[in-house]
């Protein structure tokens, strides 16, 4: 009797089990390789593996990825699969063989990590909306003129502050220049953040998505000038990413099989600057600005969060603007000249040096807040936020809305989850969407006029 074939559905699941176990053994072996030599300051040590860590670490990489959805095409699914990549499966292999007790130090907090993101991939599945077979909303001419306009102000005002010490640095010399970038008050502080994370990228997506090559070529100036500004390495290789993601968006290359693919490309890459940093130049390079700083330090920054504010004493969200009226800071923290900065006292406090250790929400608005606690309460907030945005969504051109909240998935991968609603359009992208009425055209009509 002829072997029974497993469904397409079956299959597709299974080759995304097996591509993110790969990843995680390609990140434990880039640990004990790379890490735990080049990096071992900044708290990767050598990893200890035994039996119970290794089924530890499957199961809580399996939970989450079979709750996957076998598409990749909601608003959700940009940001949830750059969370889960850069973010959840680091920490899990990195954390869980960090130190030879790391299920007595690590085991809950990555528990509730695992079940953290299995809720948000199940809720965003069970609550959220399919879009539309057919894009009905595009933005109407006038909102794009009032983005530009936008986009215009903070352009002149910024080059206006700036001009005397703009300059193009290379990737590896950004400080100085960060120094001399930084935000001489709140309202250029905001102008800042608005113009590289909303106003550009939005002129970028739309340019794309319409083929409008002067939205496109206004989009990248801004990117530009804001690098000479701040040098921030996100905004410049930001416009790549986009027009990477409206590709894969354009050939419809967001089904199961293709993240399988990125998966094994990242392990690929992984495992490549594992076994060849101390030979090859381009991959010593690639150790630290994509191993270390995209992946490791997001991973790691979960557990030395949860380690810091266990001993100074959870924040109980008090670090949120809002909150802070009614919760009082840690009585350790109470008289810190950097609180509510935590990125700052993290790297003063447990590395000694004068940095901002920015993490994901997960450490700050989960570890830190209220350990393993706090992570589940932060995933129902997201997941929460989440389902609002693809039902927002799901009637709007996926050329435009995925590559246009690219940036939310990658600050969400360094930054609060409520300084992304305030101060990276996660409010502002809600409000756009739900108000079709006076944000949007219908394509039909677009297209006639």
């Amino acid at each position: 009797m002829p072997a029974r074939r497993l469904p397409t559905a079956s299959k597709a699941r299974l080759l995304l089990l097996c591509s993110v176990l790969v990843y995680g053994a390609s990140i434990s072996v880039s640990h004990a390789l790379y890490l735990s030599s080049e990096q071992a300051y900044w708290g990767f040590f050598e990893p200890s593996l035994d039996i119970a860590k290794i089924v530890a670490i499957i199961v809580a990489l399996v939970m989450p990825t079979l709750a996957m959805p076998l598409k990749f095409n909601r608003a959700s699914s940009v940001i949830l699969l750059l969370l889960f990549l850069l973010v959840f499966v680091p920490a899990v292999v990195i954390n869980l063989e960090n130190h030879d007790e790391s299920i007595d130090k690590y085991g809950y907090l990555m528990g509730a990590f695992s079940l953290g993101m299995t809720l948000l991939f199940a809720s965003v599945r069970a609550f959220g909306a399919e879009p539309a077979a057919a894009p009905a909303y595009i933005p109407s001419k006038r909102i794009v003129s009032i983005f530009f306009l936008a986009w215009l102000f903070c352009c002149l005002m910024l080059v206006a502050i700036y001009h005397n010490s703009m300059s193009f640095q290379s990737l590896e010399n950004v400080y100085d220049q960060r120094e001399k970038g930084a935000a001489t008050s709140l309202v250029v502080g905001y102008a800042q953040v608005y113009f590289a994370y909303l106003f550009s990228p939005f002129l970028f997506a739309y340019g794309l998505a319409n083929k409008r090559p002067l939205a496109i070529v206004f989009a990248l100036c801004g990117f530009l000038i804001t690098y000479m500004i701040t040098a921030e390495r996100t905004v410049f290789l930001l416009p790549i990413a986009m027009y990477l993601l409206y590709q894969i968006v354009r050939r419809g290359l967001m089904e199961a099989r293709h993240v399988a693919v990125l998966t094994l490309g990242f392990s690929t890459l992984t495992l490549l600057i594992a076994f060849l940093w101390r030979f090859i130049g381009i991959f010593e390079k690639l150790g630290f600005y994509f191993l270390t700083r995209l992946i490791a330090y997001p991973g790691v920054f979960v557990a030395q969060y949860y380690d810091l504010f266990s001993r100074l004493g959870y924040t109980y969200w008090s670090h949120v603007s809002g909150v802070n009226k009614f919760v009082a800071a840690p009585s350790l923290l109470d008289f810190d000249r950097k609180w509510p900065m935590l990125g700052r006292i993290l790297a003063e406090r447990s590395f000694n040096v004068e940095s901002n250790s920015n993490a994901s929400l997960f450490a700050t608005d989960g570890a830190a807040a209220l350990g393993p606690i706090g992570i589940i309460v932060i995933s129902i907030l997201l997941a929460a936020w989440l389902i609002l945005l693809d039902r927002a969504t799901r009637d709007w051109n996926r050329r435009l809305v995925l590559p246009l909240l690219l940036p939310i998935g990658l600050a969400l991968v360094n930054v609060s989850f409520f300084t992304m609603l305030t101060s990276f359009g996660g409010i502002i992208w809600l409000l756009f969407f739900y108000g079709t009425w006076i944000t949007a055209n219908q394509v039909g009509q677009a297209r006639r006029a």
